[in-house]
């Protein structure tokens, strides 16, 4: 990430955040720079739902992320747990949500289920959603739900369920990586144009209004 002034914008309403070639390699040596924004010590949340409306532009090697990270202090990976709203790579027409943790990294156990995918419209705008109880954490694209994973307090002693403290929330335009590749700066400059962010206390607010409006 850099705070290179031109890899961030507000237009229409928008937060556009940019992944571009370097133009001073002199002042930052990484051939490629990048635009990101975190809320830790400044909004976090335990429990709800929250939804992001977000599109981007496609290159190889671009890794638009939206996820949550514990806003704690000195914060341990995967131990204290990672939420994944969306995760898109190169020109894929699907999307990753996944959910990292102690039990799932370190150990391999893969029984929850604790990644899904699903189709996006991958020209347009798309709503991603996580909805976060005590007990388990949903994960939907446009409404459509790709995974739920519960809490299974037998397994706790493992670290299957560290969701339980306040996360706070990131939202990068990420390029390159192992998982996405090598970066193609020929189709550069790539862009994330974020609609909103909005988090619901209730985790089934949003569907109580929607119901309230039905009626």
């Amino acid at each position: 990430m850099s705070d290179d002034p031109s890899l961030f914008a507000l237009k229409n309403g928008n937060l556009v955040l940019r992944g571009k070639v370097n133009p001073d390699t002199a002042k930052d040596p990484s051939p490629v720079i990048t635009g990101g924004v975190q809320s830790r010590g400044k909004v976090s949340f335990c429990y709800g739902r929250i939804d992001v409306r977000a599109k981007f532009t496609c290159a190889q090697g671009a890794w638009p992320a939206l996820w949550l990270l514990p806003d704690i202090p000195n914060r341990v990976w995967p131990d204290d747990g990672e939420i994944d709203i969306m995760e898109h790579l190169n020109f894929d027409n699907i999307v990753y949500q996944t959910l990292h943790s102690r039990f799932i990294t370190k150990l391999g156990q893969r029984n929850p289920r604790n990644g899904g995918t699903g189709k996006i419209n991958r020209d347009d705008y798309n709503l991603y959603s996580v909805i976060w109880t005590p007990d388990k954490i949903t994960c939907l694209i446009n409404e459509k739900e790709t995974l739920t994973y519960p809490r299974l307090p037998e397994k706790e002693k493992d670290g299957q369920w560290p969701y339980h403290k306040p996360f706070y929330i990131l939202l990068d335009m990420q390029l390159g990586g192992n998982w996405v590749g090598k970066v193609n700066q020929s189709q550069l400059p790539v862009e994330m144009w974020i609609d909103y962010v909005r988090i619901y206390k209730d985790a089934n607010a949003k569907y109580k209004q929607v119901l309230k409006i039905k009626k």
